[in-house]
């Protein structure tokens, strides 16, 4: 029970932090990286559709999907994830939009995405060292594993190079090379 409650927690606590980075680097400077945080930066551009609903929208799916194709077992720990990251992303969300605002050149800009995707590394590495997901993504690359025999990293890599070359052609070819960065 102790294990769990400290899995938990962790996931908590790292998703704020993803959220935070979330926010304040990749949809402020609109890059597009992978999973449903770069979809939700896609929705965001064209229809104006909050990044947390998206997130939000994606992740029930994947939940659903997961618990159709893979089962319960695989999917609890990924629930916890799936519900706390998009809600962080609404309540951190007022900070993108002073991210945006500022006058930023381009060492500016680069020390940004690199804070964030250290912040953002470092959260993942938090959530699956207790053994848990953030959701999204994941849960795909574990439903391609298992149906198609991919390994989850090669999985994963596949689909998040499509949702960051999408963001190369929307947004221009050198917010992948950041995309990559982070």
């Amino acid at each position: 029970m102790r294990k769990r409650v400290k899995g938990i927690v962790t996931v908590i606590f790292a998703c704020f932090f993803l959220a935070l980075s979330f926010n304040i680097t990749v949809l402020p400077l609109e890059i597009v990286i992978g999973g449903s945080s770069g979809l939700s930066i896609i929705a965001n551009h064209f229809f104006g559709i909050a990044p947390a609903i998206v997130v939000f929208i994606c992740y029930l799916f994947a939940i659903i999907f997961g618990l159709l194709f893979l089962g319960k077992d695989k999917i609890k720990k990924s629930i916890v994830g799936s519900f706390i990251y998009p809600f962080f992303v609404y309540v951190t969300s007022p900070l993108s939009l002073y991210i945006k605002n500022l006058s930023l050149n381009t060492s500016e800009y680069l020390v940004i995405l690199i804070i964030g995707a250290v912040v953002a590394g470092a959260a993942h590495g938090m959530i699956y060292k207790v053994g848990y997901t953030a959701g999204g993504s994941d849960i795909a690359s574990q439903i391609i594993n298992k149906y198609f025999g991919i390994t989850v990293g090669t999985a994963n890599i596949f689909i998040n190079a499509i949702i960051v070359i999408s963001g190369g052609v929307i947004f221009g070819w050198d917010k992948v090379l950041y995309a990559i960065l982070i």
